[in-house]
């Protein structure tokens, strides 16, 4: 089990179906159905949508496990940040 926040103050949603509002906090569970990288490692994907000029605080904490968050802009950089142990969090 894991909790994902994104604080921000304003922003418009994307399509997608794991969606984030700035502000909001979504729980989820990582399951031998989602997406899974080399070396067994599973994950889930969210989006959330933002000005250009807005700051944004992602932050992901695991009960069981060193949280793992990748954040990919729309041009295709990657910002990423591990956590140092369980219950602790990643931030970007």
């Amino acid at each position: 089990d894991y909790t994902l926040s994104v604080g921000g103050t304003s922003g418009t949603p994307t399509a997608s179906s794991n969606r984030l509002q700035p502000g909001g906090t979504q729980n989820g569970e990582l399951t031998t159905t989602d997406g899974m990288l080399a070396g067994r490692q599973y994950f889930d994907v969210y989006t959330f949508s933002g000005a250009a000029s807005q700051r944004a605080l992602v932050s992901a904490t695991a009960a069981g496990f060193p949280a793992h968050l990748r954040i990919i802009e729309p041009g295709g950089q990657e910002h990423v940040a591990q956590a140092t142990a369980a219950g602790s969090s990643a931030e970007i």
